[in-house]
Parts: structure tokens; sequence; C-alpha cells
């Protein structure tokens, strides 16, 4: 992960913010502020630079870091490099016990897969708006609530691994709409960001015919698994 964003707190042996967001369950907002302030949290992550700059996380950096753990692979070899080292540590029999890290990796790719959406859908709205507002204003008016007010952008910020499921659900249906609207307007299928955004849905998402209609479903379509929280 060098060279691609700040690494500090996913370095670390002793854990990650993503399994201590998912253990609280946090907003991304929660967890950036406790990974400023809680002591507790820079125990555990063996932060010991005592400055700003060694326990500030921004948003953005939060979400570069959650989409490379996923797209590497790396959020399940951290869940169970860590578990290990506790079990051995406090001498648990994992024999007796479950090391089920499915909810924990599920929530981390829901989370970052919502930051993928929302971003490809921002850029678009954002040109369709300066280049055809003509068509732009043929849109629901909550595309734009969502979307372009900073109001509506810090709510995706606010989303708790627990509901992942359910807005990744709201911005795979906005995704969905936009790519089938648009697909045969000319003017609009030529856009950049309009490639990006058939590009992702197409790679992230599946459509399945069910009684006569097309569904959508974010990426594969797989059983939700969910902890004893």
């Amino acid at each position: 992960l060098a060279g691609r964003g700040d690494h500090r707190c996913i370095s670390r042996p002793s854990g990650s913010p993503f399994q201590f967001q998912a253990m609280h369950d946090t907003t991304d907002e929660e967890t950036v502020r406790q990974l400023a302030f809680n002591t507790e949290w820079h125990y555990a992550l063996d932060l010991s630079d005592e400055s700003d700059e060694g326990k500030y996380v921004c948003l953005r950096t939060l979400w570069t870091m959650r989409q490379l753990l996923a797209e590497k692979k790396l959020d399940r070899l951290l869940f169970d490099t860590v578990t290990k080292k506790l079990a051995s540590v406090f001498c648990v029999d994992t024999s007796k016990q479950r090391l089920d890290s499915v909810h924990i990796t599920s929530d981390m790719r829901r989370l970052g897969r919502i930051g993928i959406f929302v971003r490809v859908i921002t850029g678009f709205l954002t040109n369709l708006k300066r280049r055809e507002p003509k068509l732009f204003a043929t849109l629901d008016t909550s595309f734009g609530e969502r979307y372009l007010s900073s109001k509506g952008q810090s709510v995706f910020s606010m989303v708790k691994p627990s509901e992942s499921d359910r807005t990744l659900s709201q911005v795979t249906e906005d995704l969905f709409v936009l790519v089938r609207r648009f697909e045969k307007a000319e003017a609009v299928a030529s856009m950049k960001t309009y490639s990006l955004l058939s590009r992702v849905f197409s790679e992230q998402c599946n459509v399945v015919m069910e009684k006569g209609r097309e569904t959508v479903w974010g990426a594969r379509r797989r059983r939700s698994v969910r902890s004893g929280r």
C-alpha cells in the first residue's frame, strides 16, 4: 500500500480501524473522530505518535484505504492475522470458537462499493447538469438532492456498517436508473463520465429478470451474513 495514500493505521500489526468500525458500528465520520481522539483506539492500533498528523485521517483517505484493502483482498488476511494473534495472546481455544470474518469483510466491501458508486454518480450528474441542463432537468429532483448538495453528500459518510446493505441498494438503484435512462441518448452516452458510470455498472452490478421486470443487484448476488451484534 506504500505510495497509495496514508497507510499509517492499516500497517499496524495490532489491528485496523475498519475492524473497530465494524465492532462498534460507527459511521465513517465517527470512525475518523475515534481515530483522532479515542485513546482506547490509539492503544489498540499502537499509535504512539502524539501529534495531530499521527492520529488524523481524513474521510477521503479512509475511503481509499478501504477500497485498496478490498481490491487487493487484504481485508480477510488482515482479520485472520489479527484474530490468530489475539487468540494466541489470550490462550483462546479456537476449536470451540467461531472465527468468522464474513460479516466484517462484507460490511467493508459494501461501504467501499457505496463510495465508488457515489463518486461516479456525482461526477456524471455534475457533468450532465453543465453540458445538458435540459436533460438533467428531466431527472427526479431527488438525484440532485442526494448527490449534488453538501447535505446529501454528507449522508453517505454517516452510514453505519449495519446500514450499509440498505444504502448500497439505494445507490445501486440510482446507478441502474441513470445508465438505463441515458444509454440511448447519443449526446450523453458519448460523455466520458457516462462511460465511467456504465463501466462501473457493468463491473459491479448484476441485472436479473424477476416477474417480467429488471432487478439490479450490487456486485454479485449473495446471501447477507450478519453477526449477532
